[in-house]
């Protein structure tokens, strides 16, 4: 029977299923490579499928009798953070556990290799722990030097996030695949980004969220926030910009009184706030230069929410040096902020 043309087979769910064109083979027994679709859920990594080929030439047409085939799949079991056992999701500089096992008569396996082939070049570099080598479980790294510049923030999260997989067995069938997709997550307070001096929730979530934003300092010496008053207006954001990312901000407890437009607030949140706020700061120092200010509170009536009254709002905390008061009620006034979730991927953050 020369020139075969047509193979066909079922689908698991027994839909008969016609696929590649044989027109260019010219020999009675040829190859053809083929990838059977995966196993659909409820089958246990294995089914089988039904295939005949047909040919035919100038004298007629032949079918092959129904021969079956059998498809086992190499499964994922788990890809997760060793820590916590979350699901999909890894951090970096952290134990991440894997598992994988193709379903197969054939108990043999070797050759295991797992990756994670994103980008080019790669963007993440997982390592063995333990054992040190690779196995179809155990426990993998990504080392910290693969933490990325501030700029690069958004290789965190799935965006890399593949993880291959491949095996042989004992009859040196390859079994591979790389379809699982898990979230990669930076731990916050470490230093090990490539700056190397600010935690990592200052360097990510700055980038993330002030991309163009300059002169904004961490500094572990501030509690809040500071703007300076002077040219260039540089800013400082201490640990509380983190801000106490383990539990509800009080301010109450760190200054005396409360904050409602931040109390309650934690993490990126919190950090978007405060930052706001200071450069609120920024924007309405330099505005002075002479413009008319009839309460003397060195904030121009034009922008001073209470013009001719010192401290307006009646900041009890201001009360030592009242000419603050409406600089803060300018600035407490756009800080209430809620940072979008798609911008942290810090380690139990809003993706977490």
């Amino acid at each position: 029977m020369q020139d075969p043309s047509i193979d066909t087979w079922t689908n698991p769910d027994g839909t008969w299923n016609e696929d590649v064109d044989w027109d260019i083979l010219q020999e009675k027994h040829a190859d053809e490579d083929y990838t059977a679709p995966l196993v659909p859920d409820g089958l246990g990594g294995i089914y089988s499928v039904d295939f005949i080929v047909e040919g035919w030439d100038y004298h007629g047409h032949e079918a092959s009798e129904v021969a079956s085939l059998t498809v086992y799949e190499l499964l994922y079991y788990y890809v997760r953070d060793g820590a916590t056992d979350e699901a999909d999701k890894i951090v970096v500089g952290r134990d991440i556990e894997y598992s994988a096992m193709p379903v197969s008569d054939d108990v043999q396996k070797d050759g295991w290799r797992w990756a994670m082939a994103d980008g080019v070049p790669d963007k993440w570099h997982p390592e063995p722990v333990a054992p040190a080598d690779w196995d179809h479980h155990g426990t993998m790294k990504i080392p910290v030097t693969d933490m990325p510049l501030a700029s690069h923030w958004n290789r965190f999260g799935p965006a890399y996030g593949h993880i291959y997989v491949r095996c042989i067995d004992g009859d040196e069938n390859w079994h591979e695949r790389e379809d699982k997709v898990v979230s990669v997550f930076f731990q916050e307070d470490p230093t090990h980004n490539p700056g190397a001096t600010d935690p990592n929730w200052f360097y990510y979530w700055k980038a993330a969220l002030f991309p163009n934003v300059q002169n904004v300092t961490y500094s572990s010496a501030r509690v809040y926030g500071f703007a300076a008053f002077a040219p260039p207006y540089a800013i400082e954001i201490g640990d509380s910009g983190n801000l106490h990312y383990q539990a509800a901000y009080n301010h109450t407890a760190l200054f005396g009184y409360a904050r409602p437009t931040v109390d309650g607030k934690n993490r990126i949140d919190l950090f978007y706030s405060v930052l706001t706020h200071e450069l609120q700061h920024r924007a309405d120092f330099p505005s002075l230069d002479g413009a008319p200010d009839a309460d003397g509170d060195r904030l121009p009536d034009a922008i001073d929410p209470f013009p001719g009254v010192i401290n307006g709002a009646g900041y009890g905390e201001y009360a030592a040096s009242p000419w603050v008061g409406d600089w803060e009620f300018r600035a407490r006034a756009v800080e209430n902020k809620v940072a979008p979730a798609a911008k942290d991927w810090s380690f139990r953050g809003k993706q977490w």
